[in-house]
């Protein structure tokens, strides 16, 4: 049960941490995109 617990924990931060990431890189990659569309 507590290797069951701590697998399911780990694999929520896993994803938590990817969704994250993965929103930090879209908007960085937005106001790049931006930036390089004014100039």
């Amino acid at each position: 049960v507590l290797y069951y617990r701590s697998g399911y924990l780990a694999t929520i931060v896993l994803f938590v941490l990817y969704v994250i990431l993965a929103f930090y890189g879209y908007a960085s990659w937005k106001k790049a995109y931006r930036e390089q569309s004014h100039t």
